[in-house]
């Protein structure tokens, strides 16, 4: 909704980048174009307090310099494939896959809310994974917010995909990052055959999912925003005991994701 995301080429560097484009035609009007403008600038400002290899750099933020003065955001290119299509292409994942993806992601998280950011938009579409690394890192941060205080606004939300309180219109909290992953979590073991996500929106996980790893996701879609872990109870210690428990080990060997053969 913001503009426009271009893969280029760095013109000194040599290496691939992002560039998104704040200009939308459809939207229409200075007001509107001065408010996407607002929208990244502030996503340029919350990639440009974090560094780590689970969130893309924030290269250069600068002025189109065309008639209705756009500006544009130059981002590090994170080759891969979305969470959303390695489910479309591989069905539901194996729960191992599942769970070393969510700690990579809970990596992320720690940094951008260690540095006062909240993604607001984690999802299936903004996990990008690398296989072959066993890599994920989160995208998108045009709903980002950051230091939200008592009594601001979420900029928008993902339908499915979303918080109580995005929907209700409350302040985020890190809590809100972690339900929206439990939600991916579990479109990313129910597959993507289902195309109106019952699942996901009914909280149910497949029947062949363990029982620690039920209820790790169990603890992040509560509903009340305060019952939800924080970062004090430490979620990534969270699932590494989860790992421990229901596979017997903290690493995955680096074996190729997969797709399960057949639901139980």
């Amino acid at each position: 909704g913001v503009g426009t995301t271009y893969r280029a080429v760095h013109v000194f560097t040599g290496l691939p980048v992002c560039v998104k484009i704040c200009k939308n035609p459809a939207s229409g009007g200075a007001k509107m174009q001065a408010y996407l403008k607002t929208i990244l600038k502030e996503e340029a400002l919350a990639m440009a307090r974090c560094r780590h290899f689970t969130i893309p750099s924030f290269i250069d933020l600068f002025s189109v310099g065309d008639k209705d003065d756009s500006i544009a955001l130059v981002m590090s290119f994170i080759p891969g494939k979305t969470l959303e299509e390695l489910v479309k292409e591989y069905g539901p994942l194996e729960a191992e896959d599942v769970a070393w993806i969510t700690e990579r992601v809970l990596l992320g998280l720690r940094s951008l809310h260690w540095n006062g950011v909240i993604h607001g938009d984690v999802k299936p579409q903004n996990i990008i994974i690398q296989p072959e690394s066993h890599t994920a890192v989160l995208v998108d941060f045009g709903l980002s917010k950051i230091n939200p205080e008592a009594g601001s606004r979420p900029k928008g939300y993902t339908e499915v995909f979303c918080a109580p309180e995005q929907t209700g219109g409350t302040a985020l909290l890190p809590q809100t990052d972690f339900y929206c992953l439990g939600l991916s979590m579990l479109y990313a073991l129910s597959g993507s055959d289902d195309e109106e996500y019952t699942s996901v929106m009914a909280h149910e996980t497949p029947e062949d999912t363990p029982e620690a790893l039920c209820e790790f996701i169990g603890k992040l879609l509560r509903t009340n925003i305060l019952d939800r872990p924080c970062w004090n109870d430490d979620p990534l210690n969270m699932i590494v005991e989860v790992r421990k428990k229901a596979f017997r080990r903290t690493r995955s060997g680096m074996k190729p994701v997969r797709g399960k053969r057949k639901k139980r």
